[in-house]
């Protein structure tokens, strides 16, 4: 007899409100990333300029946290197949991330310390293919990748949720891309 787990997942959608969201908040971090050059984090592994050391004030905007946050976790929600539903979730954490041609992130995940449910990327500015890379990690034995490059619409524009444990990465890019990360507790 087979008993199954529910496995990892990654949940994915577009915004409808795209061209506004990058519009309105881009050139605000591009002025972030172009102003403080000391924006890399010592403890990561990889070639990425990130503000995830700042408190990025805009990032709060009712219009930015319903687009970018509330809007597709309600939709992956309504997707996904949980155990459990929360009851109330919070914003634990949101970041810009800069590649540069060539630049990386490393394998992680995002539970760290606190805890989080959710974690999740807004592409808000990328030309060519996805770099996100998943994986779930069962010791070799039934081992998956996925790479978001596969799937053609994973672009910019797009949002990307899934559980904090979830391994992934970015592999070199080809051009320029900065993302919104962002963590998501939950009370159950």
């Amino acid at each position: 007899m087979l008993k199954e787990f529910r496995s990892p997942f990654i949940f994915y959608c577009d915004l409808s409100n795209h061209k506004e969201i990058k519009e309105t908040y881009y050139p605000h971090i591009k002025d972030i990333f172009e102003e403080s050059k000391d924006t890399k984090v010592e403890t990561w592994n990889c070639e990425v300029l990130t503000t995830f050391n700042f408190n990025v004030q805009f990032f709060y905007d009712d219009l930015f946290q319903n687009s970018v946050i509330w809007q597709p976790l309600d939709r992956m929600l309504e997707e996904v197949n949980l155990c459990q539903y929360p009851l109330n979730s919070w914003i634990h954490g949101i970041w810009a991330n800069y590649y540069d041609k060539g630049a990386f992130q490393e394998v992680h995940d995002h539970v760290g310390v606190n805890r989080t449910h959710f974690s999740g990327i807004y592409i808000m500015d990328q030309t060519g293919e996805n770099k996100t890379s998943f994986i779930n990690n069962n010791f070799g034995i039934l081992d998956q990748q996925l790479h978001t490059k596969d799937i053609d619409d994973i672009k910019e524009g797009s949002v990307i949720l899934f559980p904090s444990n979830l391994l992934h990465y970015v592999n070199p890019v080809d051009d320029p891309r900065c993302t919104i990360s962002f963590n998501i507790m939950c009370e159950f």
